[in-house]
């Protein structure tokens, strides 16, 4: 599986139309526009789906592609697995040997 920053880099390659990209320049360097802005929430959303609250990001010209992502995996929240609605039983625990 790829990992988030590659995921988040190829996708920010293809939306600003280059070959390569420097993920340590501010976004605002890149050619990162306000327009782009509501464009890159679209993907973060598709490639963080864990994220709880997007609100909380913090991001400004100065960002980078590698700061944001680190903020979005810190952000993510892995679901608990519910044991009940995937069919599963508890397991019993043992009780206290027989006197």
């Amino acid at each position: 599986m790829e990992d988030t920053l590659t995921a988040f880099t190829g996708e920010m390659k293809r939306m600003l139309g280059v070959k390569t990209i420097d993920i340590d320049v501010p976004l605002s360097q890149l050619g990162v526009d306000s327009l782009n802005i509501v464009e890159m929430v679209i993907i973060c959303q598709q490639i963080y789906v864990d994220v709880v609250n997007y609100e909380d990001i913090a991001i400004d010209e100065n960002t980078t592609i590698r700061e944001l992502d680190e903020q979005l995996n810190s952000l993510s929240v892995v679901p608990a697995i519910d044991t009940a609605a995937a069919g599963a039983l508890p397991v019993p625990m043992p009780g206290p040997p027989p006197a």
